[in-house]
């Protein structure tokens, strides 16, 4: 009887594997052999779940995102919470979320660039996933004004630059081991409490 393989959790094992491959050797001498050879598969099995080294790095990318949705829901959905304690925490989720794994958050960082500058198909579902960001955070801030919680403040604006502060603080995560997480956190924590009214 064959094996039954579960496709989705495959790919992600492939993907989360590749970004260190890429990591270690490069994104581009980096070959779908070395990678096959870290998922203990031959090399042609890969081309089962991606089409090219590319189409590997965009499913690693949005499975980034992906595995962010459920904090977010649970975020959304916690009974309680003000507009700015969701922010606060969704802020923390993506913020762990990327310092937990610097050699993999290094690829993605260098590779996003990569894929911005030269703007390729998967740069656009990039900003399409930083604008679902974007856009979920002005919501909040915009139930936090109506709620009287929060000063009176252009929502979009704001929101964009509570996005900016998130991927400057993941850059610099890349960049620099060293920086703390919760002091990271806690700076940004302190700035969100200028946001009350």
């Amino acid at each position: 009887m064959p094996k039954l393989v579960d496709l989705d959790q495959k790919k992600a094992e492939i993907a989360h594997k590749a970004l260190y491959a890429f990591a270690f050797e490069g994104y581009h001498k980096t070959s779908l052999g070395a990678i096959a050879r870290m998922c203990g598969i031959g090399r042609t099995t890969i081309y089962e779940y991606f089409r090219d080294k590319d189409e590997i790095f965009s499913y690693a990318l949005n499975h980034s995102f992906d595995l962010l949705q459920p904090d977010f829901r649970e975020i959304l959905q916690e009974p309680g919470l003000s507009s700015l304690q969701r922010i606060t925490a969704i802020l923390r989720a993506i913020l762990t979320l990327f310092y937990e794994d610097k050699r993999a958050l290094l690829v993605l960082v260098e590779h996003s660039l990569r894929l911005l500058r030269e703007n390729r198909e998967e740069a656009g579902r990039l900003r399409d996933r930083m604008r679902g960001l974007q856009d979920l955070l002005e919501n909040l801030l915009r139930e936090g004004m109506e709620a009287g919680e929060l000063r009176p403040l252009e929502p979009a604006g704001q929101a964009q630059a509570l996005t900016m502060l998130a991927e400057s603080a993941i850059l610099q995560f890349s960049m620099n081991p060293e920086v703390p997480l919760e002091e990271v956190i806690a700076g940004v924590e302190n700035l969100l409490q200028g946001l009350r009214k």
